[in-house]
């Protein structure tokens, strides 16, 4: 019958627990688990449970950075080129570094915690989490391909972080960011501003995604990468209104772009200069970042035009629905969680006129209590 048991081995740096046991064929196996006897416990409970149902088989011996290579090639065809960017960034940067030279199946939940410890140290919480979240995602590929047992970063908790309210351009600095921006980009400028589409979503657009007539942007694709894909989700792909103003300034920029731009193969509403998809990166840094600094404006992210179309939008009274489908969230909830504060302040300019209202009442009902008052003692 097959067995198994725990081995407390002294050493100079201390205890370390490790398991013992046969396997279905009898064969022998020693591994050693870490410091803390909870976790060999774990082990060899899930190990024994796979010998009697003679499930056992012994773990491929390769590197985290073998593993983590195969990992990416195989995130290639399910995920989206930014995401993926991101991912290798994060494994580049820090993940590999850290883990690389270890044996995918020696690291342990204790190791991920010291990690994550460590990156506390050096970058912001909310970047430790995005770390740990690609860590997670890549050790839970390797228990669904059997280089895993467990997942050892499975319970592992991303460090708490107060997510920052949204930056957002008051009307007047939306009308000088576009009065600063170079002549043939201010449609750009103005069309992020006024739709609060997506970044990708604005470089996707193509001249048949609007339609004139009934003043609206259909958003049927993303720039992703310098590739034209899908919207990331159901919700993402959607009419939205623009206004009058915004649908004359088009129509000169299709005319401009008509005489100016000898090849747009693609039909885009907003590519480079040689007719090519535009680079986010070239976008950034030589139209918007120098548009804010002659605009004398405050460096904000380019997203933050999103947040500015939001906060117009809510200042005005719109309904939560919405804005909701104007800017493509899955729920009213996303909505409301981003943009609670503006909808706060949204709401006490409401009370006060509410309250103005009430003391114009209060007025008239105190002029005709004083009345009555007048006529009782006359009696």
């Amino acid at each position: 019958m097959a067995s198994g048991c725990l081995i407390r081995r002294p050493t100079r740096k201390g205890v370390v627990w490790a398991v013992k046991f046969r396997d279905q064929e009898r064969k022998q196996h020693f591994k050693t688990i870490g410091p803390k006897k909870k976790d060999a416990e774990r082990v060899l409970a899930e190990v024994m449970r796979e010998v009697h149902r003679g499930e056992y088989r012994e773990l491929p011996n390769l590197s985290f950075a073998e593993f983590a290579k195969r990992w990416l090639e195989a995130q290639a065809a399910n995920v989206r080129p930014k995401t993926l960017a991101g991912y290798r960034q994060h494994l580049k940067d820090r993940i590999i570094p850290y883990f690389g030279r270890y044996k995918l199946r020696s690291i342990t939940t204790e190791m991920v915690e010291a990690f994550k410890a460590r990156l506390m140290e050096e970058i912001s919480a909310a970047t430790t989490g995005k770390h740990l979240c690609t860590l997670k995602m890549a050790l839970k590929t390797a228990v669904v391909w059997k280089y895993l047992r467990e997942n050892p970063a499975a319970y592992v908790k991303p460090p708490r972080h107060v997510k920052p309210e949204p930056e957002f351009l008051e009307p007047s600095e939306i009308q000088a960011l576009i009065q600063a921006t170079d002549p043939g980009y201010r449609c750009l400028i103005a069309t992020a501003c006024f739709t609060g589409l997506r970044q990708g979503e604005l470089l996707g657009l193509i001249w048949g995604d609007l339609d004139f007539a009934s003043g609206r942007i259909y958003v049927r694709r993303s720039l992703q990468g310098g590739i034209l894909m899908e919207p990331k989700s159901a919700h993402s792909r959607r009419a939205v209104d623009i206004p009058p103003s915004l649908v004359q300034m088009l129509k000169e920029h299709q005319a401009f772009q008509a005489a100016t731009l000898e090849f747009n193969e693609l039909s885009l509403i907003f590519p480079n200069q040689a007719g090519q998809p535009m680079d986010r990166s070239n976008l950034q840094v030589r139209i918007f970042e120098p548009a804010l600094k002659k605009g004398g404006l405050r460096k904000i992210r380019w997203h933050d035009l999103r947040h500015s179309y939001a906060s117009m939008l809510i200042n005005d009274g719109a309904n939560i629905k919405y804005v909701q489908k104007q800017l493509g969230h899955a729920s009213c909830q996303v909505t409301l969680d981003t943009y609670s504060h503006l909808i706060r302040e949204a709401g006490w300019e409401a009370i006060g006129k509410l309250d103005g209202l009430l003391s114009t009442q209060g007025d008239m009902v105190r002029i005709a209590e004083s009345k009555v008052g007048h006529e009782v003692s006359m009696m």
